[in-house]
């Protein structure tokens, strides 16, 4: 038996505990996706640790409330991976926010929903000596693609992606109309729709994208 620590894909006050326990009978991987009841609400969750129940028994039985067993597993493959834990966690201390609205915040908008499954993220080996921080630029339009068009090109040919942030959607479509020529380029904005960001994810995903614009 175990008790699973997870995250409700759920709004909770900041004030009250944002990781609730619950247990299960076998255990599941960081990442897997569960359903469980709060209250008289049925929330999806993300599982963050499955601890042996023997490692708690001692509090638990001095504490004044009982566990609740889940409701159901929906995938115990893991569909969230640790860096969008992190980047959710982050998010939830830097701005006092509940940490599972931070966490739908991270993942997009079509998880879960039953016309978009999610493949399991994909694993890519980044040696310790290639590994370095991301270059940042700050650019007038003018110069723009002038300035960043280098290092787009030095990224490719090391079979890197590259990720450019925009502000608003004309510069958008300014940037993907041109860098498209040259490049196997997507654009990502809150106007686009389920299916196009669906796909856009699963091609940046498998490697096939070398530039985001967004």
């Amino acid at each position: 038996m175990y008790v699973i620590e997870v995250i409700p894909l759920a709004v909770l006050p900041p004030n009250v505990p944002q990781l609730l326990s619950y247990f299960f009978d076998k255990k599941l991987e960081r990442g897997a996706v569960v359903q469980i009841s709060i209250g008289n609400r049925s929330v999806k969750a993300i599982v963050v640790d499955s601890i042996p129940l023997a490692e708690h028994k001692m509090g638990l039985k001095k504490a004044e409330f009982q566990l609740k067993k889940l409701s159901e597993v929906l995938t115990e493959t893991p569909q969230i991976s640790d860096r969008q834990l992190h980047i959710a966690l982050w998010l939830s201390k830097a701005y006092y926010s509940p940490l599972g609205m931070c966490l739908k915040a991270v993942l997009p908008p079509f998880f879960l929903k039953k016309k978009f499954p999610i493949l399991p993220e994909v694993k890519i080996k980044i040696d310790e000596e290639v590994k370095r921080k991301p270059d940042f630029i700050l650019t007038d339009a003018k110069n723009a693609l002038k300035n960043i068009l280098p290092l787009i090109k030095s990224e490719i040919s090391k079979g890197g992606q590259t990720v450019l942030i925009v502000p608003d959607n004309q510069t958008l479509d300014h940037f993907y109309k041109n860098l498209s020529k040259d490049f196997e380029t997507v654009k990502v904005s809150s106007s686009s729709g389920n299916k196009t960001l669906f796909d856009a994810w699963q091609n940046i995903q498998s490697g096939k994208v070398q530039v985001v614009v967004g």
